[in-house]
C-alpha cells in the first residue's frame, strides 16, 4: 500500500512538472533541473560523533509561481564516511517528493530565498567493524531552505540545507541532514 501510494505521488508531481502551462507575464512559471554536491551529515543521539559522506543530488520540479512549486529529488553517496571506532556509514540512495514555498520572491527572478517541506525515503548501509553490514531504510518528513542566484534567465547557483529525516528506529534516534551547492537550470 505504501509503496503504490508513493508510485502514484510520483506520477501526479510528474504530471503536472511536464504539463504544458502558459508562463505568466513575469516568467515565473517555468520547470527546472539541478545536479547538487555536498555533505550529508548522519548523526544518532547515542554516538557523540557523526558521519559526513559526499553525496550527490539530482533535482527536477516546477515552480508554478513566485510563492509555489513541487520538487523531485533523488540521491547518493560518492564516498563513504568513517567513525573512529571503525565503523563506515553510506547513504545508498535517498529521494523526496517536496513543495517548494517562495520566502523571498523578487519579481526580477535573478534570487530567490525559499522553503521546502515534503517527504523523504533514505537507504543506509551501516559497515561494521565485524563486517556485518545492516541496511536501514527509512521515511519521513523532511524540510530546509535554500537561495537560487542566476546569472542569467536561465543558469544559476543553488545554496541549500536540507534536515531529509529526523526519526526513531528500534529506540535509535537519528537525523539525516545535507548542505550542499549546485547548478540549477530553468526551461
Amino acid at each position: 500500500m505504501r509503496r503504490s501510494t508513493c508510485s502514484l505521488a510520483v506520477v501526479v508531481i510528474l504530471s503536472v512538472c511536464f504539463a504544458r502551462v502558459e508562463a505568466d507575464n513575469d516568467q515565473s512559471n517555468y520547470t527546472f533541473f539541478g545536479i547538487m554536491v555536498g555533505k550529508m551529515d548522519f548523526s544518532r543521539d547515542a554516538v557523540a560523533e557523526s558521519a559526513e559522506p559526499l553525496v550527490v543530488t539530482g533535482r527536477v520540479g516546477r515552480d508554478f509561481n513566485q510563492f509555489l512549486g513541487v520538487e523531485l529529488r533523488g540521491g547518493t553517496t560518492l564516498d563513504e564516511d568513517e567513525l573512529s571506532d571503525g565503523t563506515k556509514i553510506d547513504v545508498n540512495y535517498f529521494g523526496a517528493g517536496l513543495a517548494r514555498f517562495g520566502l523571498l520572491p523578487t519579481r526580477e527572478r535573478r534570487y530567490g530565498i525559499y522553503g521546502i517541506a515534503g517527504y523523504s525515503y533514505a537507504d543506509i548501509e551501516t559497515k561494521l567493524t565485524n563486517g556485518v553490514s545492516p541496511d536501514a531504510s527509512d521515511s519521513g518528513l523532511s524540510w530546509g531552505v535554500g537561495v537560487d542566484l542566476f546569472a542569467n534567465e536561465r543558469s544559476g547557483l543553488n545554496f541549500e540545507y536540507v534536515r531529509y529525516l529526523d526519526t526513531e528506529k528500534d529506540d535509535v534516534s537519528y537525523k539525516l541532514e545535507h548542505i550542499g551547492i549546485g547548478y540549477v537550470r530553468r526551461f
